[in-house]
This record gives C-alpha cells, sequence and structure tokens, in this order.
C-alpha cells in the first residue's frame, strides 16, 4: 500500500484562506463605522448655557419637589445659590 495522502483534514488551509478574506473583507466594510464619528468635524457650542436659561425649566418641571428644606436630596433648585 503506498499512500501519499497527508495526515489531516483535507482542504484545512483553503479554509482558513477563506477565513483571512472574510475578516479583512469585514475589516473594510466596517471601518467607515469605526472611523466615522473620529473623522467628522466637532460642532462647537453656539453659546454657553447659563442657570437664567433653565430657570423656566425648571421651575416648570423641578422645582415643584426641589424647593425648601425637604428637598429630594438636598437639592434645590429655586436660586442658583442653592445649587
Amino acid at each position: 500500500m503506498n499512500c501519499t495522502r497527508r495526515k489531516g483534514r483535507p482542504g484545512t488551509r483553503r479554509f482558513s484562506i477563506y477565513g483571512l478574506w472574510l475578516a479583512v473583507g469585514n475589516m473594510f466594510w466596517l471601518l467607515p463605522f469605526w472611523l466615522g464619528p473620529a473623522l467628522l468635524p466637532e460642532e462647537e457650542p453656539k453659546e454657553q448655557v447659563t442657570y437664567q436659561d433653565l430657570v423656566p425649566l425648571f421651575k416648570e418641571r423641578c422645582v415643584i419637589c426641589h424647593n425648601g428644606p425637604f428637598a429630594p436630596r438636598k437639592l434645590q433648585l429655586d436660586s442658583y445659590q442653592h445649587l
């Protein structure tokens, strides 16, 4: 018996090459999603937000509970001095 066949599974090299191509292809497909946020220009804030800008929001939604000595977590939002 003359057996010249190599030991191991046939075609394992072919599948590893396909796996390499699959990995490289996925890398190039995902590259824009990975680097996309870093390549976009950063937006600068138009103007700085002050406490006076937030007063209407605080009065409408927050001061109902966060007012006076019994405010939750002692966070009073009724004036700038209490922050």
